[in-house]
């Protein structure tokens, strides 16, 4: 009897275990690529951002924002007519809303309108970064960190919790300098977007029946810095690394500066996509214009052409934290990805340093992700800065924008008191819901 009650005890447990076990596959195949995301950055991002993550998580899964850039090669003027807000109206406006939502221009205009405004009201505060802000050390231990120089196998691979100390940037070689200067919107591109809070969609882009071209380009307002950023001036020689699927490359064709743009994928299907969006934008057969357009095919890791360029935007692949919130098809969380995610530090850092050695002495390069990552933004500056300080003789210097960002602060949510050290970033929000874009400037000196 013993013996039967016991056969049954261990056959009831036998049947438990097969059905948690099934229970827990079930559950395993039911997580979609986007619940491990969240997962993810509910565990990476709070050490960071701290009571900001929730705001932050909340706007990255509400509606994206964008811009409208107006195409300079389609009939330009009539979209600008169609574009235009009226200057008195964004006057008004600015008297009725909070002054601070608007550009100084305007905010100018309101207070002559209406001198009962005042000083007091005349708010700028929203619009400032504080250099005191920026840059400071010991307020996110995180920031202090870099991922592993070496990953051979998955024992080795890293998540952001699994960090390395690094050493003081004096210790490897670089220095900081300030950019006086405010950032420069170039004459020539025309850009259009909605007022904070305003989430409204711009239209269908239309086709210029004549050129055959579309009137204008939209996409998310934080891309546009990385190429502000580069402050393109006439006639240089401009890299964009990893350039698909060609917004990037069509701003800076837009800004009518470059004398030439060399657009560079690694993958033939991406490269592909760079001269579909550049079809739509540029009309065929301006032989002077398509002069100063390449599109390349080439390992980023490796250019074989060095100190050739005036200018190189390194926008590398990363987490592209929004889209993995909101798309379950080909994330980079996929389990069958996980390694080719883990390893993204180490082909930032390549791509970085490749780039600081294909510019000119004197030259810049713009880095930068949309991802909030520490590890992927300041952590793979460091890593591809302190590799050229031991293996080369190039010598560069960290190029500090956070005086320069200020006239765009009332467009952009910038991170501050976050420990950044090497660049700018900004933080989506439901006023403007941009980014996130990390963006660091980096001159080259020899």
């Amino acid at each position: 009897m013993l013996a039967i009650t016991k056969w049954r005890i261990e056959q009831r447990l036998l049947v438990l275990h097969m059905q948690r076990r099934f229970k827990r596959k079930e559950s395993q195949r039911k997580k979609t690529n986007t619940i491990r995301a969240q997962e993810y950055f509910d565990v990476a991002y709070p050490p960071v951002y701290g009571p900001r993550w929730p705001s932050i998580r909340l706007a990255l899964l509400s509606k994206q924002k964008y811009v409208a850039v107006i195409n300079n090669f389609a009939n330009h003027e009539l979209t600008v007519e169609n574009f235009q807000l009226d200057d008195d109206e964004l006057a008004a406006r600015a008297k009725v809303e909070p002054i601070s939502r608007y550009p100084e221009e305007y905010q100018l205009r309101a207070l002559a309108k209406d001198p009962t405004l005042g000083a007091a009201e005349f708010d700028n505060t929203s619009r400032v970064i504080l250099p005191s802000e920026v840059g400071t050390r010991g307020t996110s231990i995180m920031m202090d960190y870099v991922p592993a120089t070496k990953l051979k196998g998955l024992e080795n691979w890293i998540e952001e919790t699994d960090i390395f100390v690094q050493q003081g940037d004096r210790e490897i070689g670089f220095i900081t300098e300030k950019q006086e200067e405010p950032i420069n919107l170039p004459s020539m591109l025309k850009v259009y977007a909605f007022a904070k809070g305003d989430i409204s969609d711009f239209p269908q882009p239309k086709m210029d029946h004549h050129l055959k071209v579309l009137d204008y380009y939209a996409l998310d307002g934080a891309s546009l810095l990385p190429v502000l950023a580069l402050d393109i001036q006439a006639g240089e020689k401009v890299l964009d690394l990893c350039a698909a699927p060609g917004g990037k490359t069509l701003i800076a064709l837009q800004t009518i500066l470059p004398g030439i743009v060399v657009s560079n994928d690694a993958s033939e299907s991406r490269g592909n996509r760079i001269r579909e969006t550049l079809r739509q934008y540029i009309p065929h057969g301006i032989s002077s214009f398509e002069r100063h357009s390449v599109i390349t095919k080439s390992d980023g890791c490796n250019i074989r052409e060095k100190e050739a360029y005036d200018k190189i935007l390194v926008d590398v692949p990363c987490l592209t934290d929004r889209l993995s919130l909101k798309e379950d098809d080909n994330s980079i969380f996929k389990t069958t990805r996980t390694k080719e995610r883990l390893s993204l530090p180490e082909l930032q850092s390549n791509l970085l340093a490749s780039a600081l050695q294909a510019v000119r002495p004197g030259g810049t390069v713009v880095y930068s992700t949309c991802t909030l990552s520490p590890l992927q933004n300041d952590g793979v500056v460091y890593l591809a800065l302190s590799k050229l300080w031991q293996e080369t003789t190039i010598e560069c210097t960290i190029v500090d924008m956070s005086y320069a960002v200020r006239p765009l602060s009332f467009l952009y949510r910038f991170g501050t008191n976050l420990g950044l050290r090497y660049g700018q970033i900004v933080l989506p929000s439901l006023l403007n819901n941009f980014g996130p874009m990390y963006v660091a400037k980096i001159r080259r000196l020899r």
